[in-house]
């Protein structure tokens, strides 16, 4: 859920994904990691369903076509003025993915230097998550 929402015209879209109740809105970049400068945009990651994009879509987000940051996002839909302090990205991560994606937000969080380049965590994100989808992987015993 969201806590400390901003005294500004994104309270009615925070307040909103708060209080929708069936989807699980995690916070996520820079205000997630402790990074955020005055300009920083609300990063957010859901589980990817119809009934997600539905309600985002009735709030006026708008899909992104262009934002790949890892392999477990399914889509981005945005809110608001692109890449400024008063725009919501929020990540729809495949369904069977979602647990990928919260281990590599915990472990970027707690066992990473965290760095405010955006290139920088891009990479940071890749390479965690690649690693936990490898350690998924079935390896057949060697005889």
């Amino acid at each position: 859920m969201i806590s400390a929402l901003p005294p500004n015209c994104l309270t009615s879209k925070l307040s909103a994904l708060q209080s929708e109740g069936v989807i699980n809105f995690r916070l996520t970049g820079s205000k997630f990691f402790g990074t955020q400068r005055e300009c920083s945009d609300w990063d957010f990651f859901t589980e990817d369903s119809d009934h997600t994009r539905e309600f985002l879509r009735g709030l006026g987000f708008s899909p992104v076509n262009t934002y790949r940051d890892d392999a477990t996002i399914s889509a981005v839909f945005y809110w608001g003025r692109r890449f400024s302090s008063d725009s919501i990205h929020i990540q729809l991560v495949q369904q069977d993915m979602i647990g990928i994606k919260e281990d590599a937000q915990w472990i970027i969080k707690n066992r990473f230097l965290v760095s405010p380049v955006k290139s920088e965590m891009c990479i940071t994100w890749q390479a965690v998550i690649l690693t936990l989808l490898a350690a998924q992987i079935e390896r057949p015993t060697r005889s």
